[in-house]
């Protein structure tokens, strides 16, 4: 709130001020925008304004007011009090305090929109305007608004709560900290029946109000309609032609919602969400769309959180973001255009999806979060340099955002640049340091750390994780696959167990299909164990409790049930996947290819399996698409391309690692070796041979694996 010395009560006052005629002062209301306010139900002559605001106004149009309105010849009476003044501004620019010109706003420069000031006691208006106002502003592609992640990272560096409220002195601050040329601050007051708002201006250097601007809005009704009457009046003070402005600007009532009660839920949902309190974000989300059922960003939130690893839904998730892009009408061009690219991330449909992101791009190149997005999608479907590219980007764009960070870092780890992507990883977690022990971070850190050759160190990684309740399942699971790597069944096993237990307890039974999938795996390598069929018998059971047709883990499962002998089964998960799976989704395509494969092989057609595992390889090239088709090509008898193929899925360890390939990785060193054998070449064999023995030098004895190493090294020393 202002001083009252700083207020001036009438048009006398005014004009004294600025050592003008009131009918002057009163000119440049009309055509100047003089920041002069009224309260509507006033006379017209009743006026006020802040001296601070005619300061910051004259400063940025004195050379103009000096041309059109030269000063009137002062009375000689004033002139002692002219002197005066004079001799104080002297003084103060021998001092160097002389305030300093308004920094230009450029075309791409940024804003920090401070908390709405919400002087009515109504709590529907405390968030719900900033977020109605904030849309407004960003259908413009000439300036950049502050999303809200950054500035509750900014926050967080200070010292402060995330949910703390962002006034004009930590506006400021916040400002100055993310190189922003403008501090936008608003309030909204009741005046009579209806609402005053008022947008500012201010240079966040000196705090100056460079202009002011008001809105009336008769009701509640009309107040996000005067919030974007007030948004178009910001975006031509800092420089947009109005022919821009025009076209892009639609009345906010028709972009967002008119219910002020949906629009803060809203805000709410969407902080919530950023702060990983997600059941609560979903709840809030739905109950914005209890007041108003066609909300579309609501409906694009909520697909969004269901398509996430948190829900993985995307069930729910399409049916979100249809709804959301149905009423299209109620988004502006800018979250039209982000919300279908999302989406077709989401749906994993690659080419569509860059292409989308690709524009929304070059419209909105300053866009971290969707930079971000797209190197993200690209680092999932294996295109690791294109996402390299745009994760730089997205950090350039916002050093402080730690996920950015973590991506790139998965990029350098996924192309087995162990050094470059511990030093990533470094730098995400200088920014959190508590997302080390977040459960799918923790996982991919610490067999960062188990390829570089630091398994210990990558132990203690994973203990951290344990510690923490919402964490353990995770570190459990990345425990026994650990131990796994390095031999050691008999001691994963129940750390696998424990996981499955954990996750039916807390009614978690997708996750608990994923540790039974490995337990299978697990006992398929224990030579002479049973129960490999039986445990995979229960991972279907629960992905039938689960409810939602996850694509991805059925074909494991019935890859597996395949290799096993128990044909039957797999064949009823591939006729459930074909009638589900996308085909746009080349990930998806490739797990239904890969099972089709293993299928026909178990099936006795090898040509046809071959075929199959050839086509899943070009839609998706990654180490289980790999391990199938060089295990195609070994049945075969053909030792070449087994050899060649093996050779090809060794190089991806990176990739293989740490998830359900990585057995199969490390047996593809003992069957490259029997394939040179077969090929006669010797030293590749026994090279082949000696790095898994070395591996797994302390591994169960009783592994299959470490049984027909055994006989093949014995082989090899024979025929040497």
């Amino acid at each position: 709130m202002k001083e009252p010395d700083e207020r001036l009560n009438s048009w006398k006052e005014i004009a004294a001020h600025l050592g003008r005629t009131i009918r002057t002062a009163q000119r440049w209301e009309r055509s100047e925008a003089l920041p002069v306010h009224r309260h509507p139900h006033d006379r017209r002559d009743s006026v006020y304004a802040f001296t601070t605001e005619l300061d910051g106004w004259w400063a940025s149009r004195k050379a103009r007011a000096e041309e059109d309105h030269p000063r009137r010849p002062v009375p000689w009476r004033w002139l002692v009090s002219g002197l005066f003044a004079v001799t104080v501004l002297v003084a103060v620019g021998i001092l160097g305090l002389t305030p300093k010109a308004p920094t230009p706003f450029a075309q791409r420069g940024w804003v920090v929109l401070a908390d709405f000031d919400n002087q009515t006691g109504d709590s529907v208006l405390d968030k719900g305007p900033w977020t109605a106002f904030a849309a407004g502003i960003e259908q413009s592609s000439y300036i950049n608004v502050v999303p809200e992640a950054r500035l509750a990272a900014a926050l967080k560096r200070m010292g402060k709560s995330t949910s703390a409220r962002i006034d004009t002195r930590l506006g400021r601050e916040i400002c100055l900290r993310e190189n922003a040329t403008r501090l936008i601050a608003g309030s909204i007051a009741r005046d009579g029946p209806g609402y005053l708002l008022i947008v500012r201006v201010q240079d966040p250097r000196n705090g100056v109000t460079l202009r002011s601007y008001l809105e009336q809005a008769g009701g509640r009704d009309q107040v996000i309609r005067a919030l974007g009457v007030l948004a178009a009046k910001v975006r031509r003070e800092l420089g947009e032609s109005l022919r821009t402005i025009r076209e892009s600007g639609r009345p906010l009532p028709e972009l967002t919602t008119p219910s002020l009660e949906a629009l803060q839920l809203y805000a709410e949902g969407r902080h919530l969400w950023q702060t990983g309190k997600y059941a609560q974000a979903v709840a809030i989300f739905q109950a914005a769309l209890a007041h108003d059922p066609d909300f579309a960003m609501a409906h694009a939130s909520l697909g969004n959180a269901y398509f996430s690893h948190v829900y993985s839904n995307p069930v729910q998730g399409r049916e979100e973001y249809q709804k959301a892009l149905t009423g299209a009408d109620r988004l502006t061009d800018r979250e039209r255009l982000y919300i279908q690219a999302t989406y077709q991330g989401n749906l994993g449909h690659l080419d569509p999806a860059v292409e989308l992101f690709r524009i929304y791009i070059r419209a909105y190149p300053d866009d971290s979060a969707a930079r971000y997005r797209l190197g993200t999608l690209l680092m999932l479907n294996e295109r690791y340099p294109d996402a390299v590219e745009h994760l730089q980007q997205a950090i350039r764009l916002d050093p402080a955002e730690a996920r950015s960070y973590v991506n790139l870092a998965t990029c350098f780890r996924q192309t087995g640049d162990s050094v470059r992507a511990l030093a990533t990883y470094s730098k995400a977690f200088a920014l959190e340091p508590d997302s080390m022990t977040i459960e799918n971070l923790n996982h991919e850190y610490g067999f960062a750390l188990v390829w570089s050759g630091d398994p210990g160190k990558a132990r203690e990684v994973f203990s951290l994780a344990l510690g923490k309740p919402e964490s353990q399942v995770g570190a459990l699971r990345s425990l026994a696959l650990l131990d796994m790597y390095q031999g050691k069944y008999r001691d994963a096993q129940p750390r696998l167990r424990q996981s499955i237990l954990l996750s039916a307890a807390a009614g978690r039974p997708l996750r608990a299909a994923r540790s039974r999938l490995l337990l299978a795996i697990l006992i398929q390598g224990q030579a002479g164990r049973s129960g490999e069929i039986a445990e995979l018998d229960r991972a279907v059971n629960d992905l039938e409790a689960d409810g939602v047709p996850q694509n991805w883990l059925r074909a494991r499962i019935a890859g597996l049930y395949a290799r096993c002998g128990a044909v039957s089964k797999a064949e009823l998960l591939l006729t459930s996947l074909r009638r589900s799976v996308d085909r746009e989704n080349p990930r998806d395509s490739s797990e239904l290819s890969r099972l089709e494969g293993e299928v026909a092989l178990a099936r006795g057609s090898n040509a046809r399996a071959i075929e199959l595992l050839e086509l899943a390889a070009r839609q998706s090239s990654n180490p289980l698409t790999i391990e199938s088709l060089a295990h195609a090509y070994e049945t075969e008898r053909d030792a070449a391309r087994a050899a060649a193929t093996y050779e090809l899925l060794i190089d991806m360890g990176p990739r293989a690692i740490g998830w359900e390939p990585q057995q199969a990785w490390l047996a593809a060193h003992l069957r490259l070796a029997e394939a040179y054998l077969a090929l006669g070449d010797h030293a590749k064999a026994a090279a082949a041979a000696d790095w898994l023995a070395a591996q797994w030098r302390n591994a169960d004895s009783d592994l299959a694996t470490v049984k027909a190493l055994q006989q093949l090294r014995t082989k090899l020393t024979d025929g040497d």
